[in-house]
């Protein structure tokens, strides 16, 4: 359950890597502007379907999207800038210290965190965001309004009808969500590897695959196992995140969002268990150790 990447195909990637980095900011605006999908990109280099898979595979930990439906300039962008610094990053401490440090940050320099407060919209002044309108009726004024809920949520639920243009809510609409992101944390009472990181492609690989398998899952149907995941060895990176003699692997992938969210317990559990049997194909006795 590798790709099998030979040596002679594995430079070919690298290459192909390196060529894409070459590509002019010029012709990277052109891509967008004609909205060349990144399978048609690709297309131009190789037809390599181990190398195509290993690129699709990347692209998912972008995005969450399969390669025809990506833009290859954005792809191209995010590539370039993983291979400048020859890293993607893990936070010492683990990935919590990101919204803490942010916290922190903001009560040292005056700001309040609200939890559990939820706003009913965005209020306007001659066009302009002025602040939010809390669910009980509370306002808080702001120079600058973020809104995390998505662009849709934020159009259609957040903002008066009155205050957007017609074509730009219809626009809005017609955007199309990419999958969501589930993630298994699994906590062991041993290690059972060195290694930092694993990527996971379950079978003989190959686009068109890809894109079936995409449409079935978007389709709420959860699959056996999982077919594609990354799965960093998070203690393996950052050895304070488990206690001595233990492990900490993640393992993370695309799936769909019911409308219900991951309340759906059957939809929950169901995705987890697939990630659970695809890390079955890593690690055989793997559930042996899980605490």
């Amino acid at each position: 359950y590798k790709l099998g990447l030979n040596n002679e195909v594995f430079k070919n990637a690298f290459n192909l890597l390196n060529k894409i980095k070459s590509i002019s900011e010029d012709d990277i605006n052109e891509l967008e502007e004609n909205q060349v999908g990144l399978s048609e990109f690709l297309s131009q280099f190789t037809n390599n379907q181990k190398i195509l898979s290993l690129l699709s595979f990347i692209n998912g930990m972008y995005f969450v999207i399969p390669p025809d439906k990506a833009a290859a300039s954005e792809w191209i962008r995010c590539q370039r800038e993983i291979q400048d610094f020859k890293s993607s990053g893990y936070p010492l401490g683990g990935t919590g210290v990101i919204s803490e440090n942010l916290c922190d940050h903001t009560q040292k320099n005056g700001g309040k965190i609200y939890t559990k407060t939820e706003v009913s919209k965005i209020i306007f002044e001659n066009n302009r965001a002025i602040g939010i309108q809390l669910t009980n009726g509370e306002f808080i004024p702001g120079d600058i309004i973020i809104s995390n809920a998505g662009v849709k949520n934020t159009v259609n639920l957040l903002i008066e009808k009155s205050i957007l243009d017609d074509e730009f809510v219809n626009k809005i609409n017609k955007y199309e969500y990419s999958l969501a992101t589930i993630q298994v944390k699994i906590a062991l009472d041993k290690k059972i590897t060195d290694e930092k990181t694993i990527m996971f492609v379950g079978e003989e690989f190959n686009i068109e695959e890809a894109e079936e398998r995409y449409q079935k899952i978007l389709n709420l149907e959860i699959p056996d196992y999982h077919p594609i995941l990354f799965c960093p060895i998070i203690s393996n990176i950052d050895p304070t995140v488990a206690p001595e003699g233990k492990q900490l692997i993640y393992a993370g992938g695309g799936c769909p969002m019911p409308k219900d969210g991951f309340s759906n317990k059957k939809h929950k559990a169901g995705w987890q268990e697939a990630c659970l049997k695809s890390m079955e194909m890593i690690f055989p006795n793997i559930r042996d150790h899980i605490l």
